[in-house]
């Protein structure tokens, strides 16, 4: 068991935290070990989180403790960050952070503190949010002599401009729109002067060029001064407008800066839009396979979500002299061998200059008389091949990669959700991909507070205005998840019938939490209603997540066989489930608080609710004023409650 503790109980520390919790099973098994958020260090009083237990006040807890192993660093600034940071490595303990600021003003003095005490300073997250490119870039390219990184280092920044040149907006309507968004703060300096991307491109330009860079000495030129004739122009000359921060090596120098560029529409940055952030690394040509490849085609192929792609990869004397990719969208009848053979016959029939050797990835039909054509065509003869190991089936991984990174920059996030709703729909044998889907969950404890939740998808996305939470009614004497699945159904369906715009549309699919006897239930209830909508059951592994979907016929569908369709199920179930919980809570504590006003003389349900809406609490009831509790109840009520929680005290 390896303990954890937090620094800071924002939006990013709580959102470890709950990470922790939540996931302790996966991480568990992704660790090899057990893992314990141990403790939350935060100032406020945080009674509704769920990690509350966890929380204590006083660094000093965290640092005494040794079975503390790593701290997360969720503050900011450089303030009691850096103290609580310094603390932990001296204390022999990892430090994980995502604070830009402390890592580019003190990363290099960090890092040298956590060598001497033998622990990790880790701070991926510091560029790029979630994306991992510290690594990469510092081991991936390790060997690689790096002329320059420069990037789109700021989402807030890339959303304005994007909306100055694609739209028209005027600098400041643009930045009224990403506050309104949640991009940018409602004081927005360190976005929009450039601030938040220097202190990003001084990290990467040490972990680069192993050049500490201060963050007070880099030129940083926001994008406050750009107006929408300076957009209007970049459309015009075919380029965009981008916010870059770019670090720079000649020789020994390193040049690290920050300003509004003009990009040229062909150039790798320049599709990169909205609040999306890109990096781009600038190297000399390096040898691949110097003296195996003297003139040498590699192709690579990939099948994505919406869209498919090849990368051809051209080499000369061991050296990469250039790439070409095509997108395309494959037919779904033909194999990856046929697509493959027309590709080669499509780039190589028109041209009069051709390789000596094309590698590929796997064989084609015909792949002699192919061979036999280009050499005639060529003059000389070329080979195709096929290799299975050795540099050459590097070369194929390579070239596959760069096909795969294509297609994913182009593909939208819209034809990846087309996409998987498409497969589902085939997978489940429906007409047509589902444009709404509503998923239903029971949560209980005992006969009392028997809730449902009704959560709703529209496509692949969340549509959070049409949910809907049910307070059982007819089942009272003992739990009944069956009972109550059809009455949650029956009181939907009802509504809809009677004409409440609340529960309209009707999906084109129910999901249900449980198995085939729980959609017999929906199915049931449909057919009262003379309904015939999709019904399958979401079948659970032994781990909670939802393995498979099931008809009431007891058939199911394995949904591994769709990684992008057993995600969106397991997302559907997960977040029912959530909202069935937390409805309960909610429920089970207005059930709670009621009790302790029960046995008050004069006090029914209707003046219960009337106090618990006027004081929210029964510490406040209990607390309140005689003349409070007569002013909302009336004298004698009012007298009541008041001498039900004063009964030793004399009444005014």
């Amino acid at each position: 068991m390896k303990k954890i503790a937090i620094l800071g109980a924002g939006t990013v520390g709580g959102s470890c935290a709950q990470i922790l919790l939540r996931d302790a099973a996966v991480l568990e098994k992704n660790a090899g070990e057990a893992l314990e958020l141990a403790y939350v260090v935060d100032l406020r009083d945080m009674p509704d989180a769920p990690f509350h237990d966890k929380m204590v006040k006083d660094f000093a807890v965290v640092e005494a403790d040794p079975e503390v192993f790593l701290v997360i660093e969720a503050i900011g600034g450089c303030g009691a960050a850096l103290n609580f940071v310094r603390r932990s490595l001296e204390a022999g303990k990892h430090v994980v952070t995502s604070n830009k600021q402390l890592v580019a003003e003190h990363g290099t003095q960090l890092l040298a503190l956590a060598k001497a005490h033998g622990v990790s300073f880790l701070f991926e997250a510091s560029v790029g949010g979630g994306i991992p490119v510290l690594h990469p870039l510092s081991q991936c390219l390790g060997a690689n002599e790096i002329l320059e990184v420069r990037g789109i280092l700021n989402g807030t920044t890339n959303f304005i401009l994007t909306q100055m040149l694609e739209f028209g907006q005027s600098y400041d309507a643009a930045l009224k729109d990403a506050q309104a968004r949640g991009y940018a703060e409602q004081n927005p300096a360190a976005d929009v002067d450039g601030i938040d991307a220097g202190r990003k491109i001084c990290i990467l330009a040490d972990m680069m060029f192993g050049k500490n860079v201060d963050p007070a000495r880099v030129s940083m030129t926001g994008i406050s001064t750009i107006t929408a004739e300076d957009a209007a122009f970049a459309e015009s000359a075919g380029m965009k407008l981008k916010l870059l921060g770019r670090a720079i090596r000649q020789g020994e120098q390193i040049a690290v800066f920050v300003s509004p560029h003009f990009v040229a529409g062909a150039q790798p940055l320049a599709p990169v839009s909205g609040v999306l952030n890109a990096i781009e690394v600038l190297g000399k040509r390096q040898k691949v396979i110097a003296g195996v490849c003297a003139d040498t085609d590699v192709w690579g192929l990939y099948t994505g979500a919406a869209k498919s792609g090849c990368a051809v990869v051209h080499v000369e004397d061991g050296s990469v002299t250039g790439r070409e990719t095509s997108i395309f969208t494959a037919p779904t009848d033909e194999t990856e061998a046929d697509t493959l053979s027309a590709l080669l016959s499509q780039y190589y029939l028109p041209r009069g200059v051709l390789p000596r050797e094309i590698l590929l990835p796997f064989a084609v039909d015909e792949l002699s008389g192919l061979e036999t054509v280009l050499t005639s065509r060529a003059g000389h003869r070329v080979t195709l091949r096929v290799p299975q190991r050795g540099e050459k089936a590097e070369l194929l991984a390579m070239a596959e990669r760069n096909a795969r990174e294509e297609v994913e920059r182009v593909t939208t996030a819209a034809e990846r959700e087309d996409k998987t709703l498409r497969s589902l729909a085939a997978m489940c044998g429906l007409s047509a991909a589902p444009k709404r889907m509503e998923s239903y969950d029971i949560s209980n404890t005992g006969a009392s507070d028997i809730v449902a939740s009704m959560v709703v998808y529209a496509g692949a996305r969340p549509l959070k205005r049409d949910y809907r939470r049910f307070k059982m009614k007819s089942v009272t004497e003992h739990p009944d998840d069956y009972a109550s699945m059809e009455e949650v159904l029956t009181r939907r369906l009802q509504r809809y019938a009677d004409g409440d715009e609340k529960f309209a549309p009707l999906p084109d699919v129910f999901l249900i939490d449980g198995g085939m006897t729980h959609a017999a239930v929906a199915e049931k209830v449909c057919a009262v209603f003379g309904l015939h909508i999709p019904i399958f059951g979401m079948v659970k592994d032994d781990r909670h997540r939802t393995r498979a979907l099931t008809t009431a016929e007891g058939h199911e569908i394995d949904l591994h066989a769709d990684p992008a369709v057993f995600a969106l199920i397991g997302q559907i179930q997960e977040e029912t489930h959530r909202f069935a919980i937390t409805y309960h809570h909610e429920s089970h504590t207005r059930s709670s608080v009621a009790s302790a006003l029960d046995g008050i003389p004069n006090i029914g349900e209707v003046r219960k609710r009337k106090l618990l809406a006027r004081f929210k609490s029964v510490k406040a009831i209990r607390e309140a004023e005689l003349p409070a509790l007569q002013s909302e109840l009336g004298r004698a009520a009012g007298r009541a409650v008041y001498d039900h929680f004063h009964p030793k005290e004399e009444t005014p």
